[in-house]
């Protein structure tokens, strides 16, 4: 009785063992998943950074060569704007 309760024990330990290994070649893959996915959110925050450069780049040129167009088209945009709250 005592050889088999010292065998249980032993597969039990085992056990633990194995758990543990998982564990942590879990933790590691869980790592290197988090380590990729953070490399691909900052490249594309930088990419969109830089796309948002070039947007106010062309943005600003537009506004400097038709000043009048550009508060006309804001006025317009205002006043729709205010007419659809005020529905409300």
């Amino acid at each position: 009785m005592a050889t088999a309760l010292k065998k249980h024990k032993h597969k039990n330990t085992d056990l633990y063992d194995d758990v543990e290994k998982i564990k942590a070649a879990l933790s590691d893959t869980t790592f290197g998943v988090r380590s990729l996915l953070g490399d691909a959110y900052y490249q594309s925050l930088e990419n969109m950074r830089e796309k948002s450069a070039v947007v106010r780049g062309n943005m600003t040129d537009y506004i400097s060569d038709n000043p009048f167009k550009s508060v006309s088209i804001a006025a317009v945009s205002g006043l729709i704007v205010g007419f659809l709250l005020k529905r409300k």
